[in-house]
């Protein structure tokens, strides 16, 4: 018996009287201990196909077809049977771990609910299974880190807690969604081989959703390519890869961020820069709350970035890299100069700053988290001119309405809200956001993590066009270094908050000087060069 069949399933979502399709009669199904990769552009349906395996969609969302968990069927199941499914047989990573975990509970609260609820584990016997699980996702410390809240933590080490609080149970089928989007290299080749570990050990079934084709190559026994809510090709990893029949699908495949930025002009300006800059967070313990050590997040770290110049940003979660761009942007307290056009713009108030936040904007890595759920599409993208003014004669819709247009959105979108969009769109939306107010200097954090490889393609050449036509200074913050060659010209990077190594981007991709540096290339083109072997 499959763990899962799908048959003929179709989705739709009616909304102000309009019906979406979503899913198209797809079928599929997944054995015992069977990797199944559902692959395609944002907006395809992989997501919305998981969510109704235990539904898990909204109210607006009518249900056709079967889904059916050895032999029962969800679709239409009595909630309490669903209750029990979810979490504890058929358990889901999701792609946003910022939203997926609750803002004001602890890790270990958060983790300890799911252990009480389907295993009966308190006290100090769930405590001890939750730094197991710690530990087993990579979670440095663990003792320490379980009174820590989701906003305690970087991106990649939020999503190592949600695959934590997911394998809790021992689930039969693990939905994951894009899971190792928001880690670097080196931890996305451990979390897929503890994955791999897990199914081997437990006989664990797993469909995996993701845009990273050389992860599929790697880790998936077959494949299905979903196009427009429809399953166009499906068949064998080893089949697909090497002889793909559907025309979408050898896009897929093709489909890579190439080439590099254009060369930095000799006489242009320096934008920012910073000497010795140290971003230390202090421990405080005890009743009168005394500083007993710091936590030293980032150390002695000089940048300069020119107009017109990308800075790429390299290192594991936690290393530091948000940190220092934060501090750049003036958003956290900061020791040592940072000097914006020629301002040294350290211990400026709030008020003094203000007139320069137009020139400074930021993209940051998950953008449902960025995006105000209670506002349209035009309200905000149209923010930042109603704090900061347009210039005569402009006609605000008519900017937003471009802007969008410019990141590959229809204008005729955005009377709508950011729950309505796949993650790519809004990553697109926090883009615009950003882009119009015609920066000087956009930090970039993480924006690319969340697309599909055809969307990377074009956020690229679209960050380099901008970049092109108005001399922008890119800081840009990335774990994919395919991502990080095409669009750097100088790279910093990262470890532990001190920077082992910069160079120009030919220096640090073709001879690395430091051990480290060396071990996150190897990490993540070995990656992609194993799975080409296979």
């Amino acid at each position: 018996m499959s763990v899962l069949k799908v048959r003929d399933l179709r989705v739709s979502f009616t909304q102000d009287g309009a019906t979406t399709d979503a899913v198209k009669g797809v079928s599929f199904t997944i054995d015992k201990g069977e990797t199944v990769a559902l692959v395609g552009e944002s907006g395809s349906g992989k997501s919305v196909t998981a969510l109704s395996t235990v539904a898990l969609l909204p109210d607006s969302a009518k249900l056709s077809g079967s889904v059916k968990y050895r032999g029962t069927e969800m679709i239409g199941a009595p909630e309490t049977e669903l209750r029990h499914v979810r979490g504890n047989d058929i358990s889901f990573i999701f792609q946003e771990p910022m939203t997926s975990l609750n803002p004001l509970h602890t890790l270990e609260k958060q983790i300890a609910e799911s252990l009480g609820l389907h295993q009966g584990l308190r006290g100090e016997a769930a405590r001890r299974r939750i730094i197991e699980l710690l530990i087993k996702v990579g979670i440095r410390d663990p003792e320490t880190r379980l009174g820590a809240y989701p906003h305690q933590l970087s991106g990649g080490q939020r999503q190592r807690v949600m695959i934590a609080m997911a394998l809790a149970n021992g689930p039969d089928l693990l939905i994951a969604d894009e899971p190792t989007t928001a880690l670097d290299v080196t931890i996305q080749a451990q979390i897929l081989e503890l994955l791999s570990e897990l199914k081997r050990a437990e006989g664990m079934s797993l469909l995996f959703i993701t845009h990273d084709l050389g992860i599929v190559r790697r880790f998936a026994d077959r494949v299905c390519v979903m196009q427009g809510g429809e399953i166009v090709e499906a068949g064998r990893t080893a089949e697909i890869f090497d002889n793909p029949k559907h025309p979408y699908t050898r896009k897929l495949l093709a489909a890579e961020a190439k080439g590099g930025p254009d060369p930095v002009p000799e006489n242009a300006p320096e934008i920012v820069n910073t000497h010795d800059l140290r971003v230390w967070f202090p421990i405080q313990r005890g009743l009168l709350r005394r500083t007993v050590g710091h936590v030293k997040a980032v150390n002695a770290a000089s940048i300069s970035v020119r107009a017109g110049e990308t800075l790429g940003v390299v290192g594991e979660s936690g290393s530091g890299k948000t940190t220092l761009a934060l501090a750049v942007m003036r958003l956290i307290s900061s020791q040592g100069p940072v000097v914006f056009m020629g301002q040294d713009v350290q211990g400026w108030k709030s008020g003094a700053l203000r007139p320069l936040r137009r020139d400074m904007q930021i993209v940051f890595q998950d953008p449902y988290g960025s995006l105000s759920p209670r506002m349209t599409v035009e309200q905000i993208v149209a923010e930042g001119l109603g704090v900061h003014g347009t210039e005569p004669g402009q006609n605000k819709r008519q900017m937003v309405a471009d802007i969008l247009t410019e990141v590959g959105l229809d204008p005729a979108m955005m009377h709508r809200y950011p729950h309505e969009f796949s993650g790519g769109q809004r990553q697109r939306i926090a883009i615009a956001r950003a882009m119009i107010l015609n920066p000087k200097l956009v930090v970039l954090d993480e924006p690319t993590s969340a697309l599909d490889m055809t969307v990377q393609v074009q956020i690229v050449e679209l960050l380099r066009d901008l970049q092109r036509r108005h001399k922008l200074a890119y800081l840009f913050i990335s774990h994919d270094l395919k991502v990080v060659r095409a669009l750097a010209h100088k790279i910093i990077v990262m470890k532990q908050g001190d920077i082992v190594e910069r160079g120009l981007r030919d220096e640090i991709f073709n001879a690395p000087k430091s051990e480290y540096t060396r071990a996150l290339l190897a990490a993540a083109f070995d990656l992609h060069a194993k799975g080409s072997a296979a």
